[in-house]
């Protein structure tokens, strides 16, 4: 029986390259998107993962809302019985300074970032100890662990994201699941360097030691690398791939 791969936020970068490295390990795979205009990139991503004999399905829902987890992971458990990795990728972020920073986009911020991951992490880790196995994976932020101006939101999000798997790891590791987080620094997706300036682009790849941003198929093929039952001491970890960005 194959193993099973769920992908939050999977219609893009990090997430989609994520499904994609999983299908050609031969994992089915579980595409999650929320909003209806992602549905066709995300199907085409599905469509891609297919090329590899794998099984792959798209599912819409707001991992941010606990019911809409719920249905999700339900409905997965219907189709292939099983759960073997979770990849936490959704979240979103959006630039405000402290001065006048809405409440209401703080908690949006919250809400998708930080309560989507306990959402998805208190609903599989039954499934899998269930099974006494499985992998988890959150995608964390640099701005985590050294802020960023203007993304107090988001930094607070994925300090919590990390802060909730080392928790995890230390409750789930006797029951055979390992929750580790990966932190990637600049990353070449739309969704990041798509919103620079050439000139801002410049400046950040000054700052890293290798002297380019990281490609999503890297982190993507080192996120299935440290789920593989060969790496069953890696647990409660942040790991970072900043490319030397931070040293």
């Amino acid at each position: 029986m194959r193993k099973t791969a769920v992908i939050t936020g999977a219609s893009a970068g990090i997430g989609s390259a994520a499904a994609l490295a999983f299908a050609k390990n031969g994992y089915d795979v579980v595409l999650n998107y929320r909003k209806d205009e992602k549905y066709n990139m995300t199907l085409n991503i599905a469509e891609k993962c297919r090329q590899y004999e794998v099984n792959a399905i798209c599912i819409k829902a707001d991992v941010s809302d606990f019911e809409q987890c719920q249905k999700l992971t339900g409905e997965v458990m219907d189709k292939f019985g099983r759960i073997d990795v979770l990849i936490n990728n959704a979240g979103m972020s959006r630039v405000a300074f402290l001065a006048g920073h809405a409440p209401e986009l703080y908690k949006e911020v919250i809400y998708n970032n930080q309560f989507s991951v306990f959402n998805m992490m208190s609903l599989v880790s039954v499934i899998m100890k269930k099974q006494k196995s499985g992998r988890i994976v959150n995608i964390s932020s640099l701005a985590g662990t050294h802020g960023s101006q203007g993304l107090t939101a988001y930094a607070a999000a994925k300090a919590g994201v990390e802060a909730m798997t080392r928790c995890a790891a230390r409750e789930l590791a006797r029951s055979g699941i390992r929750v580790n987080a990966v932190c990637p620094g600049a990353v070449n997706t739309e969704a990041y360097a798509g919103n620079l300036s050439e000139l801002h682009l410049k400046e950040i790849k000054r700052s890293i030691a290798v002297g380019h941003l990281a490609e999503p198929e890297e982190i993507a093929e080192f996120i299935v690398t440290i789920c593989s039952d060969k790496f069953d001491s890696i647990t409660g970890e942040v790991l970072n791939i900043t490319g030397g960005m931070v040293l």
